[in-house]
């Protein structure tokens, strides 16, 4: 009777608290599969795959929050798992008259409320030495030392860890949107003349990196951007 209640209780548990919930993020005006999009729910934190596809634990209760670039966020108080839920994202935008213009946030406030949203994953760290090795109750005024195997293999194996690999996606999604709002359509053809696909393959070729970006200042991105469409128009590249 004990061994019945007990497996009762187990089986409880897991259905309250370790369920699996699988389903696809599309985009509502397309229905086009969704990639990159990051879901959340209490107990745990993943990103959708190349279809949309996305798998996460969660419990009877949870609030799933559903958040991706230039979409509104999604959420969804979870109740009943009954199959794979399909989750429709809209693209955030404010439409005036026949113009729509993407809804952006300035680069400080969309990076403190990103930070704010993903506390808990900007903040992981990874283990490091000081895991490898445990503290042994001392014997005599020697305090002894020994080897964390656990401690050893989280260390080695830290960068394919599940909490670093999101938290590095996470900081160059960062820095892309730092790079876009130093160097992107307005700004580059308020700087020249290209439009069209001229201005496309101009972005796509001489987009600078964060680092570059984070070291000038606006006038030196401008000189940046000019010597850069000088090289472009005379060939060099």
């Amino acid at each position: 009777m004990k061994l019945l209640l007990a497996c009762f209780l187990l089986a409880l548990n897991v259905c309250a608290y370790g369920q699996q919930l699988s389903g696809t993020i599309v985009d509502k005006q397309t229905g086009e599969p969704v990639t990159g999009a990051i879901i959340r729910s209490p107990a745990a934190t993943t990103t959708s795959g190349l279809k949309g596809k996305f798998n996460i634990t969660v419990a009877h209760g949870d609030t799933l929050i559903v958040y991706k670039e230039y979409y509104k966020s999604f959420r969804l108080s979870v109740q009943v798992i009954s199959g794979p839920l399909k989750i429709e994202l809209d693209k955030s935008s404010i439409v005036l008259k026949d113009v729509i213009i993407s809804a952006r946030r300035s680069d400080p406030t969309d990076s403190l409320a990103n930070r704010a949203e993903f506390e808990k994953e900007f903040n992981f760290k990874p283990p490091g030495v000081k895991d490898i090795f445990m503290v042994d109750a001392p014997r005599s005024k020697s305090t002894l030392l020994s080897l964390n195997l656990g401690g050893l293999y989280s260390v080695l194996t830290r960068k394919k860890s599940k909490e670093y690999r999101f938290q590095q996606k996470l900081l160059i999604e960062e820095q892309e949107r730092f790079v876009d709002r130093k160097f992107n359509v307005m700004v580059v053809s308020n700087a020249t003349d290209l439009r069209g696909g001229e201005l496309n393959e101009f972005l796509s070729r001489y987009r600078p990196s964060y680092d570059f970006v984070k070291a000038k200042s606006a006038y030196d991105m401008q000189l940046y951007i000019r010597e850069s469409y000088r090289k472009y128009k005379g060939g060099i590249r």
